[in-house]
This record gives C-alpha cells, structure tokens and sequence, in this order.
C-alpha cells in the first residue's frame, strides 16, 4: 500500500515540470495566435462639426473651403460616417446626455422617445432615420480653426523656403496662413457610471501656408484687382489647407484605434498576401510594417512591405486578397505574421553633394570644367492617384561653384529642373532612372559690378539612382547622369567663344520621407 502511495506521488512530482512546460506552451501558443490575429474591425465616426477659435476673422466661404478639404483627408473609407451640427447653443457634453436620455426612454416606448426627441435633435441637423448609426457610433470627431489670415503679400527671398511654397522669391501675391487641428473623442451612450466621452487626441501639426500669385497685368489694373485677389485668396487657402490636410490625415492613422492591421494570409518568395483592400481604401504604394510577438506579447519589427496590388478583401476574411512586395526583410516572411499600416504622405526631401564635370568649361577657358555643389529635391508620389506603383514627380534645384581665371570674378550656376522618376525595388537597394527639363542660370560678379547679359539658359537631364532603404523615413543614394544645357553668356563680354553645357554629375546624398 505505501509503496503504491509513493509511486503515486513520485509519478505527481515527475508530472509537475511536464505540465509546466505544456502549459506555457499552451500560453505562448495563445498569445502568438492572440497577437498575430489582429484585424481592424471597421469604426463609424460621427463628425460634430467645425468650431472656429474666438479671433478668427476668415469669411464663411474660406472656412468653409478648409473644412471640406479637411473632411475629404479625415473621412477615409475605412469609416463609416455621419454628420451633425451641434451648434454653439449646445455643448459636447450636453450632445452626449440627450443622446443617452434618448437611449433610456426609447427603451421603454420607442414611439413616445422618437416624438418627443424629434424636434431637439434636428436642430443638430439629426434625423431619426439617422440616430440608429449615430448612436452605434463609438467615436466623435471635430475640426478646430485655431488661426485663418489671407491678405496681400510677398513670396519669401531665402531660395528654400519660396521652394517649399512653390512660388518665385519676391513675387507679389496672396498669402493664406492656416492653424488647424482635429480632435477625436470615444463616445458613452450607455453605462452612465463612466464619463460621456473620452479625449482620444487632438491631431495637430505646425502651421500651413499658402501662396497665389497676382499677375502683374491685373497688379496694374485696380478695376479688376479685388476680385482676382478675391480667387487668389481661396487658391491660397486651398493650398494651405491641403498641406495641413495631408498630415493631419497621417496623425489620424497613427491613432491604434484607427489604424488598418492584418494577419499576413499568405507568403511569397518577393512579398505577402493580406485581406484588406479598396474597402478599408488600401492604396497604391502604402506601407506597411511585417511584425511578430513572443510569448510576452512583445512586438518585434521584422520588415517592411509596400502596397502593389489592391483586392477586393475585406477585413473579415471575405474577397481577393491585396498584395504587398517585399521591401526590408530582417528575416524570411513565413506567413501568419502581422501586418501594420505605416502611414506616409508620400513626399520625400533630399539633399545631396554634386560635382558636374563639363566637356568644355561654361566660361570658355581652357579644358573642361569640373564644378562641385550641393542639390535638394522633392519628390511626390503619383501612384495613389495614378495606380502606377512607385512613379514619382521630381524637383530639383541645386547650386554649383565655377572656378574661374578671371581676377575679381565669381560665378554661380544654378539650375531648376522638374521632371519624373520610376522606382523599382530589390529589397533593401532601389533602383531609379528620371528624366527632368528646366532652367538655368548664371549669377556673375565681375570686377566691375554684375553681369547685365541673358544669364538663363534652358536644357533637360537624365539619370541612373540607387537608394539604400534604412527605414520608411530615410535612405541613402547616389545618382549618375548625363546633362545638356544652352549656355546664354554673352562670348564679347568673356572674351572668347562660349560652348553649352554638356558633360556629366555624380550625386551624393541622404532622403527623408514623410
């Protein structure tokens, strides 16, 4: 009998460590499948609105042009949306209670509720065929302008700054400066033992600006002057509100709530298959980020992948799925890993070093010429509106030193360039090839004073890129390229013939996206 006993015992003992191990297999297993299954689940938002910041002087038709442009950014189709006005007589809080009232009463005589609560909530722009959705609704939304100014001005002199507005340093125009933000809160309508609503975040970003130049016909033409002010004026705001929109946008999706997550259905040699797709307004070269969880529920980045094809999927499972390639890899993509949206607006910034080396020197010495300089660019990303995955419209403008043997002289040759760009992707190396056509143009300082002769020239680029992708936000290239450009400098005053500029560049440099 006690030798059974023992035996029982030794074989509990020995069973301990077993069990242990089986049922922290057990947990890791849930987690990871916990973890790994994670599918955006579609919201519906109620818009409350725009409230306009005291001070504000802007006119109804500005306001109302930063709202729609706002609205069309924050009102994906991954939302399902609806619309109120709550006014200034009625406050967030005092929305949120008469909905409650509302859900209380109509619980006890829906007939009763629907007559009395009829006529307080149209003057918040609510029908009844409408309160069944509002209230499903978990999360409220609004848009704050904190700060609208249009009035007459100039473009800004530093070279950078009039690149980033898209206009010419010192031209005569209409400026539109724009403070926004959006603020989304998570509703209660039920358990009145917890706050109405719950601060999410309020979006924000720094402030926009807009500029739309006045022609110098109209400057000198006051009959028409107001009126063309007038539509300079909302093409100013326009262009501020969209700026501020895209970003705001992009804080929006980084919200967990918002943000569009899915199990990876299947792996490819060259990317992934997902279910998400035009549904939840999957686009076009959107980024999203390959990660996995250990048995703690941490999350471990092991790639990134970009949009190339977009299905018909729906987040629960349903349709053609979407396909995304490959783009960094940490380790091989097995399938059942998770995917998160990165969000992007897709415009990229660089800045670079540059050494032009010339067949014939511009200034007509002897030799060739070799001209080092410095280059920034921007690129905006057409494939969203395009479907064209990874084609880009490109500007550049960069600034080059050219030595001279003339004493006293000092010349600069800038150049202007807009054009386009193709990408293709090889995991962590991209390769591009662009194609761009502009201007250029002499800044000369002789002995005696400037040069007063035809200093601009005209002429196109191409070129070969390679890129080194770190992370969405940066990555390194370097670019080769051949050019040709009309020389427009005046061969009497240099004494000599002058030949085109023709020759090659090699960049160097680093790409920050946003």
């Amino acid at each position: 009998m006690h030798k059974r006993v023992l035996l029982a015992v030794a074989s509990m003992i020995m069973l301990v460590p077993v069990l242990g191990v089986r049922a922290a297999e057990d947990k890791e297993q849930k987690m990871t499948a916990d973890q790994t299954q994670q599918r955006y689940q579609r919201k519906s938002i109620t818009y409350l609105g725009i409230k306009v910041w005291p001070g504000v002087r802007a006119s109804a038709e500005h306001l109302a042009l930063v709202e729609r442009i706002i609205r069309s950014k924050i009102e994906l189709p991954r939302f399902d949306y609806n619309s109120v006005n709550i006014g200034s007589s009625t406050s967030l809080d005092q929305f949120i209670s008469t909905l409650r009232e509302f859900v209380k009463k109509r619980a006890v005589d829906r007939a009763a509720a629907e007559a009395e609560y009829e006529a307080r909530f149209k003057q918040a722009r609510v029908y009844m065929k409408d309160i069944d959705r509002i209230m499903n609704s978990a999360y409220l939304y609004q848009i704050n302008v904190k700060g609208l100014s249009v009035y007459r001005g100039k473009c800004p002199e530093k070279k950078l700054l009039a690149l980033a507005m898209g206009c010419v340093p010192g031209a005569e125009g209409m400026l539109a400066k724009l403070d926004a933000s959006v603020t989304f809160w998570h509703a209660n309508l039920i358990d009145e033992s917890k706050p109405p609503y719950k601060l999410i975040k309020e979006v924000t970003h720094d402030t926009a600006w807009g500029f739309a130049e006045l022609a110098l016909e109209v400057l000198k033409n006051p009959d028409k002057l107001p009126q063309v002010m007038h539509s300079a004026g909302l093409t100013a705001t326009q262009k501020a509100a969209s700026w501020l929109a895209e970003w705001l946008s992009k804080g929006m999706k980084q919200i967990p709530d918002f943000k569009l997550k899915t199990p990876v259905q299947a792996a490819l040699s060259d990317g992934v298959e997902f279910m998400l797709g035009k549904g939840e307004g999957v686009r076009m070269d959107d980024t999203y980020e390959v990660a996995e969880f250990n048995a703690a529920g941490k999350k471990s980045l092991i790639g990134y992948v970009k949009v190339r094809k977009i299905g018909d999927a729906k987040g629960t499972g349903e349709g053609t799925p979407s396909y995304a390639e490959k783009v960094k890899e940490k380790r091989k993509f097995v399938g059942g890993e998770q995917l998160f949206e990165h969000p992007m607006i897709g415009l990229s910034v660089g800045a670079s070093f540059i050494f032009e080396f010339a067949v014939k020197d511009v200034l007509g010495q002897d030799g060739a010429g070799l001209y080092p300089g410095g280059a920034v660019y921007v690129d905006y990303d057409l494939a969203p509106l395009f479907n064209w995955p990874e084609f880009y419209v490109s500007t550049e403008v960069d600034f080059l030193y050219v030595p001279t043997d003339y004493t006293g002289w000092s010349v600069y040759l800038i150049h202007g360039m807009a054009g386009f760009k193709k990408k293709w992707y090889a995991e962590s190396l991209i390769f591009t090839l662009g194609l761009r056509g502009g201007i250029s143009y002499y800044q000369v300082e002789t002995g005696f004073g400037s040069y007063e002769g035809d200093s601009i020239g005209a002429g196109a680029d191409a070129y070969f890129g390679i890129e080194y992708y770190i992370i969405p936000e940066f990555s390194f290239f370097s670019k080769i390229g051949g050019r040709f450009f009309t020389n427009p400098l005046d061969a009497a005053v240099l004494q000599g013939d002058v030949d085109p500029e023709m020759g090659g560049f090699v960049q160097l440099g680093v790409i920050g996206s946003f």
